[in-house]
């Protein structure tokens, strides 16, 4: 293309009437037009600085005697754009809606020249003259909260569209013009807000209020627990936190930052001309006539202006159920036991984000049923629910956790429910008030479930008072769940992959698709993990004696107690989430080191399993000496190898690989022939298939746990005469009586000697037989 000389360059105009545009050429059109060897750098910013009124399309393209046409075509290729038909900009063609035309206004429309030419309920079709200014197009999806398509035109049909779609009244205040696309509402000078004679400041404007609400509306729709305004070079990201994973949601233009984040700092009642400390408030938003939501504010000072992050609160606490948690029917009966508790405390613990309040008032609601005098001290209350007493922290004026915590206890409550127990003196009052007769219920910031005593060791409280008056711990994480409207079973080799890594069956995995539905992450709603340690009698004592997290962890275990990662893997096998968002949650480190810690655990007992089975051995037979083999057991029992049929067909079912692999081991040399099942629901197909001579069942599972399973086996006419021997975490008598209901011929705790459950299989399996004999 032949180039004009630009040692003539002047000004050109496209219409006298309209105003200069906002931005004379984008960075991005600039790059281009000396990229395609049209203009250089140099001669562009001549025209730039030319007294004129156009964009620089027009002005390079009359400045070189080119058709405007020829030169938007020639950018349409190389950018992959097309240009809008001619027909498109008669005024009968126009579709934008009425509510819209007041969003996009003349005035925007011949600043940023631009013209809409449709929309739809999630794109807008936009005329631009510069096809690469992003600020605009940042500003108009802000606006429409829908995507823009951008086409190309020239600038003289765009301001031609506008004076015949808009009308002349509209016309003439375009060619007015205005410095803002929201009008001139307000100016910074000097750092700070102008305010006009009767005028509002900029930051209460209509349309700088009528955008913070919109942002705040897209968040609750949304069901973004937190929205952080994120300030940058040139524009002010707005992120939302939707299932605890950040995502952009719009670009703020930069110009517009100091209102829009001074007008949530005046509804926060923070210091609006203090901009350089730290900041904390809160205020509330009216969603309809009956429903409303607090926010909680905070701001800081960054390089390129205030960061503010606003973390929406849930609301009304009453529709929260231990049931909707994803609580594990295990950890729900033992924790709905310890509710019962009058002088104990119990604790959620995790990573702020992790649902710990929530939980917390899942088990408040449990107890407010009228008869309980339930009072809480919380920073901030985060739910406003009805028949309790909710008590605000204020460090301002002197109400910390602890002076707090000291006056309600003057209230003669009987439940105490306190936010976060974060100092030694929060903790002291705390189990004093569980020692004085009162259940408390707190949180605390640690990583699991055994290392929260040491926590209260390291805050300072004895271990004699933690092993008194310590009921559980609660340790959790939420993970986001597979939507269910896309998600598609997972593939043979990640399948293969999980197995190598978890083991297990992976019939049920899941793929994460992305669909409409859930906005194409592939994922909708949390659920969360769960690990609870209770403090029996054999914990309490560990804890007494200061023992090390490793024995604490491994007595825990060994009464039930599933980690994390155990739990989360079981999440994973049962398709609630994937593997790679438990990883994401976790942490894929360790993920593998609490199932590695299993298998090493698994190993050492049946390293020790010869010397450990002899001493349990002499113990479970006072007075006797040592026996030296199973069949010297089975003499002292009166249950010699005679006594039984050959190899006896015992059916092995519990959800715990490890407790799995020690028995399977033990029962095998006591000469068992040994199938498995990991819960219920296989159990009962093990049986149909391959009935065994007995069942030794595990009390608690996920899913179909053993006494929905003891139940189901008893209604079968064969199979409900089949010896089970049932295996419990603790000595309790309500499981007993339960076991003893449902039809369990016997049970044993998992904290017996291998010896102990070796004789009670084989007295089962003798009094089948005598019976099956004596036509019993």
């Amino acid at each position: 293309m032949e180039m004009k000389s630009s040692n003539n360059i002047k000004a050109y105009a496209v219409s006298e009437s309209a105003p200069k545009p906002k931005r004379f050429v984008s960075p991005g059109l600039k790059r281009l037009l000396v990229r395609l060897a049209i203009v250089n750098s140099v001669d562009l910013d001549r025209l730039e600085t030319a007294d004129g009124n156009t964009k620089a399309v027009s002005a390079v393209a009359h400045s070189r005697d080119l058709k405007e046409i020829d030169l938007l075509q020639k950018l349409a290729d190389d950018l992959s754009l097309e240009c809008a038909p001619w027909s498109d900009f008669e005024g009968s063609n126009w579709t934008l809606p009425t509510t819209d035309h007041g969003i996009l206004t003349a005035q925007i429309a011949v600043q940023l020249r631009i013209f809409p030419l449709s929309f739809t309920d999630k794109e807008v079709r936009i005329a631009f003259a510069d096809p690469l200014d992003l600020e605009a197009i940042g500003e108009i999806e802000y606006l429409t909260k829908r995507r823009v398509r951008v086409l190309l035109a020239s600038e003289g049909a765009i301001l031609r569209a506008i004076s015949s779609s808009y009308g002349a009244a509209d016309s003439q205040a375009a060619a007015d013009g205005v410095e803002s696309p929201l009008g001139d509402q307000a100016e910074i000078i000097d750092d700070e807000f102008r305010t006009d004679d009767g005028a509002e400041s900029g930051f209460n404007a209509p349309p700088i209020v009528k955008l913070v609400n919109r942002l705040m509306a897209d968040a609750v729709t949304a069901n973004a627990s937190d929205v952080h305004l994120v300030p940058t070079n040139t524009t002010l990201d707005v992120k939302f936190r939707i299932d605890g994973v950040m995502s952009l949601h719009s670009a703020v233009p930069k110009k517009l930052q100091p209102y829009v984040i001074s007008r949530l700092k005046l509804l926060s009642r923070m210091d609006i001309a203090e901009r350089r400390r730290p900041q904390d408030g809160r205020f509330r938003m009216q969603l309809n006539e009956t429903s409303s939501r607090d926010v909680r504010s905070s701001v800081v000072s960054t390089p390129f202006g205030e960061s503010m992050v606003l973390r929406i609160l849930g609301g009304n606490g009453n529709g929260v159920t231990l049931e909707a948690l994803g609580l594990s029917e295990e950890i729900t009966t033992l924790l709905r036991d310890d509710l019962t508790a009058s002088d104990q405390i119990i604790l959620v613990v995790g990573p702020t984000g992790s649902g710990k309040t929530t939980t917390l008032y899942s088990a408040i609601r449990e107890l407010n049923d009228g008869t309980n005098t339930i009072i809480t001290v919380e920073d901030p209350v985060e739910y406003k629910v009805e028949g309790l007493t909710q008590m605000q922290v204020d460090p301002k004026i002197g109400i910390t956790f602890a002076s707090g915590l000291r006056s309600i206890l003057r209230q003669d409550p009987d439940v105490v429910l306190v936010g976060e127990i974060r100092d030694f003196e929060t903790a002291e009052i705390a189990f004093q008030a569980a020692q004085t007769g009162h259940l408390v219920l707190s949180t605390l910031h640690t990583n699991d479930a055994p290392s929260t005593v040491t926590r209260l060791f390291d805050l300072g409280v004895q271990p004699f008072v933690v092993a008194d008056s310590l009921r559980g711990v609660i340790a959790q994480r939420l993970v986001r769940r597979v939507c269910t409207k896309c998600s598609l079973p997972a593939s043979r080799e990640a399948r293969d992959h999980f197995e190598a890594g978890y083991g297990g069956d992976s019939s049920e995995l899941r793929n994460s698709v992305g669909c409409d539905a859930c906005e194409h992450t592939g994922y909708h709603g949390r659920i969360g993990i769960y690990s609870y340690l209770r403090c029996t009698p054999e914990v309490r004592e560990l804890i007494r004696r200061k023992s090390g997290l490793s024995e604490i962890t491994k007595l825990g275990k060994l009464q039930g107690m599933h980690d994390l990662g155990e739990s989360a893997v079981e999440l994973v096998r049962s398709g609630c989430t994937t593997l790679e968002e438990a990883e994401r949650t976790l942490g894929r480190e360790s993920m593998r080191a609490a199932q590695k810690s299993q298998e090493r655990e698994t190993a050492h007992q049946l390293s020790t399993f010869d010397s450990s089975v002899a001493s349990s051995f002499a113990e479970t037979l006072p007075g006797a000496n040592i026996p030296r083999s199973i069949a010297e057991l089975a003499l002292h029992e009166d249950l010699t190898e005679e006594a039984l049929s050959s190899k006896p067909k015992v059916l092995l079912v519990d959800d715990d690989k490890g407790v799995r692999a020690v028995l399977r081991e033990v029962l095998r040399r006591a000469g068992f022939d040994v199938s498995e099942a990991r819960d219920g629901r296989q159990a009962l197909e093990c049986v149909l298939l391959n009935p065994p001579n007995l069942v030794v069942c595990d009390l608690l599972m996920p899913g179909v746990n053993g006494l929905m399973f003891l139940s189901e086996l008893r209604r079968g006419e064969t199979s409900g005469r089949l010896p089970v021997l049932m295996l419990t975490g603790s000595d309790d008598e309500k499981n007993e009586l339960a076991l003893i209901e449902a039809g369990a011929d016997d049970f044993v705790s998992k904290s017996s000697s291998p010896g102990v459950v070796v004789a009670r299989i084989k007295r089962l399996l003798v009094r089948a037989e005598r019976q099956t004999l004596s036509g019993n």
